[in-house]
């Protein structure tokens, strides 16, 4: 079996003109760690494959004093590069007050020698937020970068307000840097996919009778016309069974520990009165929460304080599913059997973005304070190019994922900078938009493959496999491994200045606050300077290479 990989070609600047940065959720860095030493050597040949100015992770899941007292064992003393991290240190209080526990969430930036001034791991000015270790800032002269792991949101209605007030205050930190004459670039795992094309067709959201009103529309393919109709005519007795559902518990055995848990599934009874299951089992009771639970056509809002005193947030509106939701209704409690194209075409035509707050929220960004997307900038009609997968049912393998991992830039940096590069990966005959190739992509053109059911965890790759993510610089999506990480990689190319000064980094408090494994190097430099250890990195400092204009 060959495998093809497609490296994107020049963008006919220099590689010492382009900035190339790189974000990752790595969701642990010691898994990802072990994986890149024993594909690729280390730390130090991986970011000598990868060739990036600046690499962002997310999820790095490794408390301060980890890194302080392991730094060299886990890459914190990259040859040719300064590392800052920001880790989660909230124990058995921050527990108590609904805040994530020590050693989760984290993030670090690498940034090649020369080309970072001063950092921040704490940058939001606020114990709350900072203290769980999600944003961390580098100041390179000319601009500075937010990497960030935004919170997801799960937990109940007070991570969702944390979501709000997190958000917020890092937007109000961009604004000030802008203020001080900073081009400003925020990137990382954000959790909100922007776009509905962002998210997989059977994961886009349709407001139903605003879908049912298209169904006179002559412009309609008369595949989709004949969906709609037929969904129209069996609508009232589906928006029925749905509104009148209940949730049933069911004790479930994990086969690998033997532990049982009690999971729900949503349970609907058919004109006939015949009860069907809906969905897969979900752990959290939906009558005891807000009604974000699948089959629901409630609208979903939250009230509470976001810092800025009570408000209502408008999470979705009223009288919409996701479309294998309604796929699934309509064959189960009517007997709809449409192809799945119609279900396609009804995703492309009539699917929106199912979170209102968080595409709002970055809308409101682009619109009032200038940014954008650079990845839907520079490929406007790419379809099916996602960022994380659910690996629990080898989601991967299929393509069906949503893209939260993002490059937000300032809109007139990315006009007058931005390179797009080559083709994206999967790319074949000039079709780098298409489903198919998005798929090729994602999978490594085969190379691979999923985890069996029965156990065994993902299967080995062809080293082909795993050397794919290295291309040439360019904004896109670099797919590494899934034995790695649930999510890939992102990239973003800029154009720079012929190369320049080194800047000189900054010992003020706040960076020296963010590289703890500094901290460790100087005690022991204190009682026996010049001792060479093993893993220690060998390599001189590299010169800066570029600034940019």
């Amino acid at each position: 079996l060959k495998f093809a990989f497609v490296m994107a070609p020049s963008t006919g600047e220099s590689r010492a003109e382009q900035l190339h940065i790189v974000s990752w959720n790595v969701a642990s860095w010691e898994t990802a760690h072990g994986f890149i030493k024993s594909r690729y050597g280390g730390v130090d040949a991986f970011l000598k494959k990868l060739d990036a100015d600046i690499l962002c992770l997310q999820e790095v899941k490794m408390p301060q004093a980890a890194v302080e007292q392991r730094g060299r064992l886990v890459g914190a003393h990259a040859a040719g590069y300064e590392t800052f991290w920001s880790c989660c240190e909230g124990g058995s209080e921050a527990k108590r007050a609904g805040r994530q526990g020590k050693g989760l969430n984290g993030v670090a930036t690498f940034v090649r020698s020369g080309l970072v001034a001063r950092a921040n791991a704490a940058p939001l000015g606020s114990p709350d937020l900072d203290s769980e270790g999600r944003c961390v800032m580098t100041d390179h002269g000319s601009f500075v970068v937010f990497n960030v792991y935004v919170p997801n949101a799960g937990g109940g209605d007070h991570r969702f307000l944390f979501k709000v007030k997190f958000l917020r205050a890092v937007r109000r930190c961009m604004q000030e840097q802008r203020k001080l004459g900073k081009r400003v670039l925020l990137c990382g795992d954000i959790n909100i996919a922007p776009r509905a094309v962002d998210n997989h067709r059977s994961g886009r959201w349709i407001q139903v009778e605003e879908a049912l009103g298209k169904v006179a529309d002559p412009s309609l393919h008369p595949t989709l016309a004949q969906l709609l109709k037929n969904i129209k005519e069996c609508w009232p007795a589906v928006k029925h069974s749905l509104e009148n559902t209940i949730e049933i518990g069911q004790e479930f055995i994990n086969a690998s520990s033997g532990q049982s848990a009690t999971k729900y599934r949503v349970l609907a009874t058919t004109r006939d009165g015949v009860q069907v299951k809906l969905g897969r089992p979900y752990g959290v009771v939906g009558r005891d929460s807000p009604p974000t639970h699948a089959y629901s056509m409630k609208e979903c809002r939250i009230y509470g304080d976001a810092g800025q005193g009570d408000e209502l947030f408008l999470l979705r509106r009223a009288g919409g599913l996701r479309v294998m939701e309604l796929r699934e209704a309509c064959e189960k409690l009517a007997g709809l059997n449409d192809p799945s194209e119609a279900w396609e075409m009804l995703s492309d035509e009539c699917g929106q973005v199912a979170n209102c707050f968080g595409a709002n929220f970055l809308q409101q960004m682009y619109d009032e304070d200038g940014m954008c997307d650079a990845f839907a900038e520079a490929r406007p009609n790419a379809k099916g190019r996602f960022t994380i997968w659910d690996q629990s049912v080898n989601n991967r393998y299929i393509n069906v994922g949503s893209r939260i991992d993002l490059f937000v830039l300032d809109r007139e940096w990315w006009d007058a900078d931005g390179v797009v590069g080559g083709d994206l990966a999967g790319a074949m005959d000039g079709d780098s938009d298409s489903w198919t190739s998005a798929r090729r992509g994602c999978t490594a053109f085969g190379g691979f493959q999923p985890a069996p059911y029965g156990g065994g965890g993902i299967p080995e790759a062809p080293q082909s496999a795993y050397e794919a993510m290295f291309m040439s610089p360019h904004t896109g999506i670099l797919y590494t491994s899934p034995e790695a990480s649930d999510h890939v990689a992102v990239s973003l190319c800029l154009r720079a200045s012929a190369p320049g000064p080194k800047l000189e980094l900054s010992r003020d408090v706040a960076t020296k606050s963010a590289q703890p494994h500094k901290r460790q190097s100087s005690i022991m430099n204190f009682f026996g300077a010049g001792v060479k250890r093993s893993g220690s990195s060998t390599e001189q400092d590299q010169p800066a290479k570029k600034a940019l204009k």
